[in-house]
Protein backbone atom coordinates (compact mmCIF):
# COMPACT_ATOMS: atom_id res chain seq x y z
CA UNK A 1 0.00 0.00 0.00
CA UNK A 2 1.26 3.46 -0.88
CA UNK A 3 0.64 6.85 0.75
CA UNK A 4 0.82 9.92 -1.51
CA UNK A 5 1.07 13.38 0.10
CA UNK A 6 -0.10 16.71 -1.30
CA UNK A 7 1.16 20.17 -2.18
CA UNK A 8 3.93 21.59 0.05
CA UNK A 9 3.96 18.41 2.10
CA UNK A 10 6.13 15.33 2.49
CA UNK A 11 5.85 11.69 3.57
CA UNK A 12 6.13 12.68 7.24
CA UNK A 13 2.49 13.80 7.28
CA UNK A 14 1.46 10.15 7.09
CA UNK A 15 3.06 9.06 10.37
CA UNK A 16 -0.18 9.23 12.45
CA UNK A 17 -2.11 7.20 9.89
CA UNK A 18 0.73 4.76 9.32
CA UNK A 19 0.69 4.03 13.04
CA UNK A 20 -3.06 3.42 12.97
CA UNK A 21 -2.65 1.00 10.06
CA UNK A 22 0.27 -0.84 11.69
CA UNK A 23 -1.45 -1.13 15.07
CA UNK A 24 -4.92 -2.14 13.91
CA UNK A 25 -6.23 -5.22 15.81
CA UNK A 26 -6.37 -7.41 12.71
CA UNK A 27 -2.67 -6.90 12.05
CA UNK A 28 -3.17 -7.03 8.28
CA UNK A 29 -1.23 -3.84 7.45
CA UNK A 30 2.29 -4.56 8.76
CA UNK A 31 4.89 -1.83 8.44
CA UNK A 32 6.68 -3.74 5.68
CA UNK A 33 3.59 -3.43 3.49
CA UNK A 34 3.31 0.36 3.90
CA UNK A 35 5.20 2.69 1.59
CA UNK A 36 5.21 6.49 1.20
CA UNK A 37 5.96 8.16 -2.11
CA UNK A 38 8.08 11.29 -1.68
CA UNK A 39 7.87 14.03 -4.29
CA UNK A 40 8.22 16.87 -1.79
CA UNK A 41 10.77 18.67 -3.94
CA UNK A 42 8.49 18.96 -6.96
CA UNK A 43 4.96 19.50 -5.60
CA UNK A 44 4.59 22.88 -7.32
CA UNK A 45 5.03 21.29 -10.75
CA UNK A 46 2.19 20.12 -12.99
CA UNK A 47 0.25 17.14 -11.66
CA UNK A 48 1.14 15.16 -14.79
CA UNK A 49 4.86 15.47 -14.02
CA UNK A 50 4.41 14.10 -10.53
CA UNK A 51 2.07 11.37 -11.75
CA UNK A 52 4.86 10.23 -14.05
CA UNK A 53 7.26 10.26 -11.10
CA UNK A 54 4.84 8.14 -9.09
CA UNK A 55 4.46 5.65 -11.94
CA UNK A 56 8.22 5.40 -12.39
CA UNK A 57 8.73 5.00 -8.64
CA UNK A 58 6.14 2.23 -8.42
CA UNK A 59 7.88 0.39 -11.23
CA UNK A 60 11.27 0.80 -9.58
CA UNK A 61 9.97 -0.63 -6.30
CA UNK A 62 8.57 -3.78 -7.95
CA UNK A 63 5.44 -3.56 -5.82
CA UNK A 64 3.08 -4.97 -8.41
CA UNK A 65 -0.53 -3.81 -8.14
CA UNK A 66 -0.96 -1.46 -5.17
CA UNK A 67 -3.61 0.41 -3.23
CA UNK A 68 -3.12 4.14 -2.70
CA UNK A 69 -4.20 6.41 0.15
CA UNK A 70 -3.72 10.03 -0.87
CA UNK A 71 -4.21 13.49 0.61
CA UNK A 72 -5.18 16.70 -1.15
CA UNK A 73 -3.34 17.12 -4.46
CA UNK A 74 -1.85 13.65 -3.97
CA UNK A 75 -5.20 12.22 -5.00
CA UNK A 76 -4.92 13.92 -8.39
CA UNK A 77 -1.38 12.60 -8.77
CA UNK A 78 -2.55 9.06 -8.01
CA UNK A 79 -5.60 9.25 -10.28
CA UNK A 80 -3.54 10.59 -13.19
CA UNK A 81 -0.89 7.90 -12.66
CA UNK A 82 -3.57 5.22 -12.72
CA UNK A 83 -5.09 6.68 -15.88
CA UNK A 84 -1.68 6.59 -17.54
CA UNK A 85 -1.16 2.93 -16.73
CA UNK A 86 0.15 2.62 -13.18
CA UNK A 87 -0.94 -0.65 -11.55
CA UNK A 88 -3.28 0.74 -8.90
CA UNK A 89 -6.19 -1.32 -7.60
CA UNK A 90 -7.97 1.02 -5.19
CA UNK A 91 -7.56 4.74 -4.52
CA UNK A 92 -8.63 6.66 -1.43
CA UNK A 93 -8.59 10.45 -1.77
CA UNK A 94 -8.68 12.46 1.45
CA UNK A 95 -9.69 16.11 1.01
CA UNK A 96 -8.62 15.98 -2.63
CA UNK A 97 -9.82 18.83 -4.88
CA UNK A 98 -11.16 16.49 -7.55
CA UNK A 99 -13.17 19.40 -8.94
CA UNK A 100 -10.68 22.10 -7.98
CA UNK A 101 -10.06 24.56 -5.16
CA UNK A 102 -10.67 28.27 -5.04
CA UNK A 103 -7.43 28.63 -3.07
CA UNK A 104 -5.51 27.92 -6.28
CA UNK A 105 -7.40 30.38 -8.46
CA UNK A 106 -5.23 33.40 -7.55
CA UNK A 107 -2.05 31.29 -7.62
CA UNK A 108 -2.19 30.05 -11.21
CA UNK A 109 0.58 32.46 -12.19
CA UNK A 110 2.82 31.21 -9.38
CA UNK A 111 2.60 27.41 -9.24
CA UNK A 112 2.02 25.07 -12.17
CA UNK A 113 0.16 22.73 -9.81
CA UNK A 114 -2.45 25.44 -9.28
CA UNK A 115 -2.92 25.77 -13.03
CA UNK A 116 -4.12 22.17 -12.86
CA UNK A 117 -6.45 22.39 -9.88
CA UNK A 118 -8.02 25.84 -9.81
CA UNK A 119 -11.73 26.33 -9.38
CA UNK A 120 -13.85 29.45 -9.71
CA UNK A 121 -16.82 28.80 -7.46
CA UNK A 122 -18.55 32.04 -8.46
CA UNK A 123 -19.01 31.16 -12.12
CA UNK A 124 -18.68 27.39 -11.67
CA UNK A 125 -15.61 26.68 -13.78
CA UNK A 126 -12.52 24.56 -13.23
CA UNK A 127 -9.23 23.82 -14.94
CA UNK A 128 -9.19 21.94 -18.24
CA UNK A 129 -6.87 19.40 -16.60
CA UNK A 130 -9.57 18.48 -14.06
CA UNK A 131 -12.30 18.40 -16.68
CA UNK A 132 -10.25 15.99 -18.77
CA UNK A 133 -9.12 13.86 -15.81
CA UNK A 134 -12.64 13.42 -14.46
CA UNK A 135 -14.02 12.54 -17.89
CA UNK A 136 -11.26 10.12 -18.78
CA UNK A 137 -11.28 8.30 -15.43
CA UNK A 138 -15.04 7.66 -15.33
CA UNK A 139 -14.58 3.96 -16.20
CA UNK A 140 -12.09 3.62 -13.33
CA UNK A 141 -14.34 5.13 -10.65
CA UNK A 142 -16.62 2.54 -9.05
CA UNK A 143 -17.82 1.86 -5.49
CA UNK A 144 -15.20 -0.90 -5.24
CA UNK A 145 -12.25 1.09 -6.56
CA UNK A 146 -12.50 4.67 -5.25
CA UNK A 147 -13.31 6.12 -1.84
CA UNK A 148 -13.37 9.88 -1.32
CA UNK A 149 -13.36 11.55 2.09
CA UNK A 150 -14.20 15.21 2.67
CA UNK A 151 -14.69 17.47 5.67
CA UNK A 152 -18.32 18.55 5.86
CA UNK A 153 -19.16 21.07 4.43
CA UNK A 154 -15.61 22.20 3.64
CA UNK A 155 -12.19 22.37 5.27
CA UNK A 156 -11.33 25.97 4.51
CA UNK A 157 -9.47 24.94 1.37
CA UNK A 158 -11.51 22.28 -0.40
CA UNK A 159 -15.31 22.14 -0.49
CA UNK A 160 -16.88 18.75 0.11
CA UNK A 161 -18.63 18.82 -3.27
CA UNK A 162 -15.24 19.25 -4.91
CA UNK A 163 -13.96 16.07 -3.26
CA UNK A 164 -16.82 13.78 -4.25
CA UNK A 165 -16.70 11.73 -7.45
CA UNK A 166 -19.66 10.21 -9.27
CA UNK A 167 -19.52 6.45 -8.95
CA UNK A 168 -17.25 6.41 -5.88
CA UNK A 169 -18.08 5.83 -2.23
CA UNK A 170 -18.14 9.39 -0.86
CA UNK A 171 -17.84 9.96 2.89
CA UNK A 172 -17.56 13.05 5.07
CA UNK A 173 -15.75 13.72 8.35
CA UNK A 174 -17.24 16.13 10.85
CA UNK A 175 -15.38 19.37 11.64
CA UNK A 176 -16.68 19.78 15.17
CA UNK A 177 -14.74 19.59 18.41
CA UNK A 178 -16.20 19.98 21.92
CA UNK A 179 -14.68 23.47 22.08
CA UNK A 180 -15.82 24.44 18.57
CA UNK A 181 -14.72 23.92 14.98
CA UNK A 182 -11.20 24.19 13.70
CA UNK A 183 -10.57 25.85 10.39
CA UNK A 184 -8.21 26.59 7.51
CA UNK A 185 -5.18 24.43 6.79
CA UNK A 186 -5.37 22.92 10.25
CA UNK A 187 -8.78 21.51 9.39
CA UNK A 188 -7.68 20.48 5.90
CA UNK A 189 -4.85 18.41 7.38
CA UNK A 190 -6.82 17.10 10.35
CA UNK A 191 -8.38 14.40 8.19
CA UNK A 192 -5.00 12.66 8.28
CA UNK A 193 -5.18 11.87 11.99
CA UNK A 194 -8.81 10.92 12.55
CA UNK A 195 -9.39 7.40 13.84
CA UNK A 196 -12.65 6.95 11.93
CA UNK A 197 -11.04 7.99 8.64
CA UNK A 198 -8.25 5.45 9.15
CA UNK A 199 -10.75 2.73 10.08
CA UNK A 200 -12.95 3.42 7.07
CA UNK A 201 -9.88 3.50 4.84
CA UNK A 202 -8.66 0.12 6.05
CA UNK A 203 -12.10 -1.43 5.64
CA UNK A 204 -12.40 -0.06 2.12
CA UNK A 205 -8.99 -1.41 1.17
CA UNK A 206 -9.99 -4.81 2.55
CA UNK A 207 -13.50 -5.13 1.14
CA UNK A 208 -14.27 -2.25 -1.21
CA UNK A 209 -17.79 -0.85 -0.94
CA UNK A 210 -18.82 -3.80 1.22
CA UNK A 211 -16.49 -2.55 3.94
CA UNK A 212 -17.96 0.92 4.32
CA UNK A 213 -20.86 2.90 2.92
CA UNK A 214 -22.42 6.34 3.13
CA UNK A 215 -25.31 4.80 5.04
CA UNK A 216 -23.28 2.99 7.70
CA UNK A 217 -20.24 5.19 8.23
CA UNK A 218 -20.30 6.99 11.60
CA UNK A 219 -18.77 10.01 9.89
CA UNK A 220 -22.19 10.82 8.43
CA UNK A 221 -23.52 11.79 11.88
CA UNK A 222 -23.69 15.64 11.93
CA UNK A 223 -23.30 15.66 15.71
CA UNK A 224 -20.32 13.33 15.79
CA UNK A 225 -17.39 14.46 17.89
CA UNK A 226 -13.94 14.40 16.32
CA UNK A 227 -11.09 12.70 18.07
CA UNK A 228 -9.78 15.43 20.34
CA UNK A 229 -6.51 13.80 21.32
CA UNK A 230 -5.59 13.26 17.70
CA UNK A 231 -6.52 16.82 16.77
CA UNK A 232 -4.29 18.23 19.49
CA UNK A 233 -1.51 15.87 18.44
CA UNK A 234 -1.79 17.26 14.92
CA UNK A 235 -1.50 20.82 16.18
CA UNK A 236 1.75 19.88 17.89
CA UNK A 237 3.32 18.34 14.79
CA UNK A 238 5.86 20.75 13.25
CA UNK A 239 5.72 19.18 9.78
CA UNK A 240 1.95 19.68 9.62
CA UNK A 241 2.19 23.17 11.11
CA UNK A 242 4.58 24.09 8.30
CA UNK A 243 2.05 22.91 5.74
CA UNK A 244 -0.71 24.83 7.46
CA UNK A 245 1.04 28.10 6.70
CA UNK A 246 0.59 27.56 2.96
CA UNK A 247 -2.05 26.71 0.42
CA UNK A 248 -2.62 22.93 0.28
Amino acid sequence: MVFVHGLHAGPGVWKPMEEKFENNPDGDFPSASLHAFDYSGTTEEHVTNNAKRLSDWLSSQNLGEVDVVSHSMGGLVARKAQLDGAKIRRIITLATPNHGTGCCYPMTGTWDACKDMWRNTIIGTQSQFLTDLNEQTKPLVTPDTVLTYAVNPDDGQVDSDSVELDGAVNLMANPYLPDGPICGSELHNSILVRDNVATDSMNFLRFGAAGVSEQTSPTRDPQATAHVADEHALRARPDVDNIASRTS
